[in-house]
């Protein structure tokens, strides 16, 4: 009897030391900077090229544990996805959208619009700082920060628009087709010329 209680406990904790481990091998940590999102552990992720309607849009994929910290601290528990966009013209000046860096990392393969694997380290560079940030959770969060300041249970969906003063901002944005998102910022007299030169705006004047 006593040895079948030492089997049965034995078999117990070696099954919670391989639950822990593979939990802890899951497990990611993303430190969000002004300038990057730097993500350890496995993550799934994808991105759009910068153009003249956005300069960032990138995308991840995180699960089963999350915890974050930099410019946004928490921890979250189950299938947690992030989306940030970062907008165009942001520096209100004719600087290049080119230059923006591709996501860098260790043994990836980063593709425009296609769901990849990071397993070890990913560098998601941003020109500006993202101002839109969508996060999409099933299970349980509790964060503060820049983007957020929530406890959840459940399924969640949130967003946060964090806008530059002085600015005209336009987004278009649908949450099944994120990477397709416009996001262009404008100062307020770049926005009067543009709503001058607008052919419907004259056509609706004339009217």
């Amino acid at each position: 009897m006593k040895r079948f209680a030492q089997r049965i406990a034995w078999d117990v904790i070696g099954k919670a030391c391989v639950f822990i481990s593979t939990v802890c091998l899951l497990s990611g940590c993303a430190w969000r900077t002004t300038r990057a999102d730097h993500l350890l552990g496995p993550v799934m992720y994808r991105y759009a090229e910068p153009s003249a309607e956005r300069v960032a849009a990138f995308q991840s994929l995180h699960f089963p544990l999350l915890v974050e910290g930099g410019h946004q601290w928490g921890i979250s528990v189950g299938g947690i996805q992030r989306f940030a966009l970062a907008p165009a013209r942001m520096d209100f000046t004719n600087s290049q959208v080119s230059e923006m860096e591709t996501p860098r990392g260790w043994l990836i393969d980063p593709k425009p619009g296609l769901w990849r694997w990071s397993w070890f380290y990913l560098r998601a560079p941003v020109r500006h700082p993202p101002e839109f940030i969508w996060r999409r959770l099933v299970g349980f969060h509790g964060g503060a920060g820049g983007e957020t300041r929530a406890i959840t249970l459940g399924y969640s969906s949130v967003t946060a628009l964090t806008p530059r003063q002085e600015a005209v901002y336009k987004l278009d944005f649908h949450s099944r087709r994120p990477l397709e998102a416009t996001f262009v910022a404008n100062s307020p007299s770049e926005a009067v010329k543009i709503n001058r030169n607008d052919p419907s705006n004259k056509k609706n004047h004339h009217d």
